[in-house]
């Protein structure tokens, strides 16, 4: 049995050790293509474009900490504004691992302009035995 000390440190060593991610991106149109207008990586999460100078945009979202385990918090936010033409997956299936402890978290706040495109194409999700995850989603249409 634990003592209240050292479940409290053990708890501190736990959070410390939770990944925590966000992508960001926004896309519009330039010259009749669509470009990255912003970028932003934090985290675990990072953001690939295979085909960067095609005139529709894809994108891949990699998870460097290899899956997601209770307690972590990834976070996505992505716009395509008017005209712009964007698809969006990722680079494998997500793994959601068993937690022993708080649930595990997806934000995907999805934004799109008039005559935007958005294909939002994520691999699979993989759900372990005894998984906990809160996935939250949030679609904007015409910003």
């Amino acid at each position: 049995m634990t003592n209240v000390a050292t479940r409290k440190q053990q708890d501190r060593l736990f959070a410390a050790n939770r990944a925590v991610g966000r992508a960001a991106l926004r896309v519009d149109v330039a010259r009749g293509v669509t470009c990255r207008t912003d970028v932003a990586e934090a985290g675990s999460l990072r953001l690939r474009f295979p085909n960067a100078d095609a005139g529709e945009l894809e994108a891949v979202v990699v998870n460097i900490a290899g899956g997601v385990a209770g307690g972590d918090h990834l976070q996505f936010d992505i716009a395509v504004g008017e005209g712009a033409r964007l698809t969006l997956t990722s680079a494998a299936a997500e793994k959601v691992y068993r937690s022993l402890g708080p649930d595990s978290a997806i934000d995907v706040k999805l934004k799109v302009a008039a005559g935007g495109v958005l294909r939002w194409l994520p691999q699979e999700t993989i759900l372990f035995d005894r998984a906990r995850m809160a996935l939250r989603k949030k679609l904007q249409k015409d910003m």
